[in-house]
């Protein structure tokens, strides 16, 4: 059976989160379980009935943000192993992956830092206000 680290991770990261206490506040995640999903597609693991259980029933908020491979900026260390091509690919199947499950994709544009932040916030206030 395919046990994931990540999985178990986002899981307890998600049920961390109480949103009763957090209606004023917004959560960001990084990496959900739905990710998970995704990379065991990308590598040909197994999708547990659990995973599949999970990412229809636990809900992150119906719209989420993505941000696109940016070649300009885009470099590899110990944490990102993963060449150009693979980084596009995982971002198709990411996108793809999200939108199975019935998400909205609000895709973040390449621009300087201040300017993308200031458009999550823009998204987020305009959510809030409807």
């Amino acid at each position: 059976m395919y046990k994931s680290i990540m999985f178990d991770r986002s899981i307890r990261s998600y049920e961390q989160f109480d949103k009763k206490k957090n209606k004023e506040n917004f959560i960001f995640f990084d990496r959900g379980f739905l990710d998970t999903i995704c990379y065991a597609e990308l590598i040909q693991s197994e999708i547990t009935e659990q995973m599949k259980s999970y990412a229809e029933s636990w809900r992150y908020n119906k719209s989420i943000f993505m941000l696109p491979p940016w070649r300009e900026i885009y470099k590899t260390d110990s944490e990102r192993k993963q060449n150009w091509d693979e980084a596009v690919i995982t971002f198709q199947k990411m996108t793809e992956t999200y939108k199975n499950y019935g998400y909205t994709i609000i895709e973040i544009p390449k621009k300087p830092i201040n300017e993308r932040a200031e458009f999550i916030l823009n998204i987020i206030t305009e959510n809030d206000n409807t």
